[in-house]
């Protein structure tokens, strides 16, 4: 997907959430983070993460370039409660 958007028409954005890496590898320090790793894990386990220093540096093979990284909270104000979507965005997210 993100090699799709990279050769699309310049200008082109894609807006997309993450999971911390270091929620994934069980090594973080936001309060019941490995609960929710655990309760994932059930049914469709989180297996990549990204951390936000290291973002400009993965999308950059595929021609992208990070133009913000909002934060939760600002992406559950900005982008669900505008559709009146009622989910929680994870600290970790």
């Amino acid at each position: 997907m993100l090699s799709f958007v990279g050769k699309s028409v310049p200008g082109s954005i894609i807006v997309f959430t993450y999971i911390l890496k270091s929620i994934i590898e069980q090594r973080s320090e936001i309060p019941d983070a490995d609960k929710m790793m655990d309760v994932v894990a059930k049914s469709a386990p989180w297996i990549f993460g990204l951390e936000p220093a290291s973002i400009p540096a993965f999308l950059n093979p595929y021609q992208l370039t990070l133009v913000a990284d909002a934060g939760g909270a600002n992406h559950q104000e900005k982008s669900l409660k505008p559709l009146e979507w009622n989910l929680v965005v994870f600290e970790g997210e």
